[in-house]
């Protein structure tokens, strides 16, 4: 009898988990129990996948259990979300109040240092706000904004600029600060939102001050930014042979690779070389006494507290005495006016002091020339004669547009100072070339009587008359003319009376517009090179229809410049096309050109104070970004708006430092 076996069982096979299903099923990972199962990220549990593997996935996420984990867990995704978009928020709020803390202690020239206290003291003063808790700017992050957002939001659309468009060069150098040499680099150009404006570029080190090493400096400047010599329009500095001789200066240099450059003398400057060639014509010092009284009570508190006593006995108010710098433009006037409301206090004071008969001192030759009252006599006529030419410096050290009248200003100041020596007749015989006058003619002069020395001064010799030596007057007269002959020569030899571009350049201010013609604009833009030949045309046709049209038809004249033509490049035609393109392009790049190189002086004022004995360890960099992030800036502090780009910049300021620096 055959057996018969039982049957065979069917084989089982198992499903394991598949990488694939990571694609189709979002919610999924492996499972750490093995590969029968699977791991779901939003009911937090395993399940096994073992049976019907895809299909196992499927119906776990119909499951009650997935589907109200599933419901949770969204609504705690938009809470996330909208803590995540605040904190967001408030961190950029964060960096705001850091990078507008930096640009106040850049523009009040604050210490880095105090960044580090007032850090924590903000969230001692505001313990309720936020962004003061998360606050956390020290003097290393501070420099770094500076450095690494502020410098490059100010100076770097500077350099842009400057890349596409003309613009004017104006340098400086000084010794004032440190061991080294530094030359300062402005540029000036038509901002279309502010009109002409003067930026700063650089201050690299230039510790040779000759022609060739101050240009290669220059060139190397524009060589790393990227900026070509061609749209250079003009080139101011002061004027010595260094930058404005004709043979081995900078300005020699820049025409070499720049021929068609204007170079502009600084006129205030030369203004400033008349006044003390006159002085010098005086029978005595005048630098030389205020410099001696000045120094006589520097740094002595005692010698102060004495002069008040003198200065209450004489009824006279006991003001500081000023020192006087002969390459500070208006400090002579001042100094001199200052003294002579002192003058009874210091002829007592001095005439007393124990030292008064010391031979070759001091204080005896101060004495001596206080108690002289034909010294007092020069003061007075000082007093008087200084004031023109002061206000003409002044104009000139505006940063306004004032070009198109430098010319006028120029005749105006001559016939002002031929006036007053030489006779009406003889000046409007000359009235074509004020500089033909004959000064040095005794015949053109006035006679004593009429000779322009101020009522003070005429006053004076009335009222002294018995006590002044009967020669003092005629000395007087006589030195009051070399006084005048000094200023008018020297105005004759300096100033650029004889420059035809000047008179082309009246075209920039709107008052002159009925003198302006087509020629004028055409000759600065062959000087300039500015237009091609095929614009000349619609130059002519612009020209006419600015000199013809109505008043009531443009802007208005008597608004300042900037604005005019700010205006003027706005305006535009029926056809909605710009109606004077190329007027506009000329006398924009006519007002880049500087009135005087004052600019580069208040650049050094400003880096004074800078670069104090509380921050003599910043670096030339970072003194440069300082400078870049005031000068550059035209709002204050509490009026800055940071974009969205510097915020980012701000963000990753610190971040650069850190890695340059791991």
């Amino acid at each position: 009898m055959s057996s018969i076996s039982p049957p065979r069982k069917r084989k089982r096979y198992n499903s394991s988990f598949n990488n694939e299903w990571l694609k189709t099923f979002d919610f999924i990972h492996r499972s750490k129990k093995g590969d029968l199962y699977a791991f779901c990220t939003i009911c937090h549990t395993d399940f096994s996948v073992s049976h019907g593997g895809k299909y196992d996935i499927e119906k776990h996420r119909e499951t009650e259990k997935h589907k109200q984990s599933y419901k949770v867990r969204s609504q705690h995704s938009s809470l996330k979300t909208l803590f995540k978009a605040e904190s967001t928020d408030l961190n950029e709020k964060v960096r705001q109040a850091e990078l507008l803390f930096v640009e106040y202690l850049v523009e009040h020239n604050l210490p880095f240092a105090a960044a580090d206290h007032f850090t924590k003291l903000a969230k001692c003063m505001y313990p309720d706000s936020d962004i003061a808790k998360r606050q956390s700017c020290g003097r290393m992050k501070s420099t770094m904004i500076v450095k690494n957002c502020l410098d490059p939001t100010y100076r770097n659309p500077v350099v842009e600029y400057c890349r596409n468009n003309m613009f004017s060069l104006l340098i400086d150098e000084s010794t004032d600060y440190g061991c080294d040499k530094c030359l300062v680099i402005l540029v000036r150009y038509f901002d279309s939102q502010r009109g002409a404006v003067t930026r700063f570029l650089d201050m690299p080190v230039c510790n040779i001050g000759t022609g060739e090493a101050i240009f290669e400096v220059i060139n190397e400047t524009f060589r790393k930014l990227n900026i070509p010599w061609h749209n250079v329009v003009a080139f101011t500095s002061d004027n010595c042979n260094v930058m404005k001789g004709a043979n081995n200066s900078v300005i020699s240099r820049i025409k070499a690779v720049q021929p068609d450059i204007f170079d502009v003398g600084c006129i205030c400057h030369l203004a400033n070389l008349c006044c003390g060639s006159a002085v010098k014509q005086l029978p005595f010092a005048v630098d030389d006494l205020l410099i001696d009284i000045y120094f006589h009570f520097n740094k002595s508190s005692k010698r102060v507290e004495e002069y008040k006593e003198f200065a209450a006995f004489t009824e006279t108010d006991p003001l500081k005495i000023l020192k006087h710098c002969t390459t500070r433009w208006l400090s002579l006037e001042k100094c001199v006016r200052r003294t002579l409301h002192q003058w009874p206090a210091l002829q007592s004071y001095f005439s007393s002091h124990k030292d008064v008969e010391r031979s070759g001192g001091r204080v005896k030759k101060i004495s001596e020339l206080l108690t002289n009252p034909e010294v007092k006599l020069y003061f007075l006529f000082l007093d008087f004669i200084l004031v023109p030419l002061n206000e003409f410096n002044t104009l000139f050290q505006s940063d306004r547009c004032l070009l198109g009248s430098l010319k006028s200003e120029m005749e105006r100041l001559l016939r002002k100072f031929t006036a007053k020596f030489i006779k009406a007749s003889v000046i409007r015989e000359h009235n074509t070339d004020l500089t033909k006058v004959p000064f040095y003619s005794d015949e053109a002069q006035l006679s004593d009587e009429l000779l322009a020395v101020g009522m003070s001064a005429r006053s004076f010799l009335a009222e002294e008359e018995e006590n002044i030596p009967i020669a003092t007057p005629s000395r007087f007269f006589m030195f009051v003319r070399k006084f005048y002959q000094a200023v008018v020569s020297k105005m004759v030899k300096k100033f650029p009376f004889k420059d035809s571009l000047l008179q082309d350049l009246r075209i920039i201010d709107p008052k002159n517009r009925k003198d302006v013609t087509a020629e004028t604009a055409m000759n600065l833009a062959k000087r300039f090179k500015i237009l091609q030949d095929e614009d000349l045309d619609s130059l002519t046709d612009e020209c006419h229809d600015y000199v013809v049209s109505p008043d009531d038809d443009l802007p208005s004249a008597e608004q300042e410049i900037n604005t005019f033509w700010i205006e003027m490049s706005q305006q535009k035609l029926a056809n909605d096309q710009l109606r004077f393109p190329k007027l506009c392009s000329i006398v924009k790049a006519m007002m880049a050109i500087p009135n005087s190189n004052s600019e580069c002086e208040r650049v050094f004022s400003c880096l004074k104070k800078i670069q104090t004995s509380f921050r003599s360890e910043l670096s030339q960099e970072t003194i440069c970004s300082i400078l870049a992030s005031k000068l550059n800036n035209d709002n204050v502090c509490f009026q800055s708006i940071p974009t969205k780009a510097t915020l980012q910049m701000a963000r990753t300021a610190t971040k650069t430092y850190c890695e340059e620096h791991k």
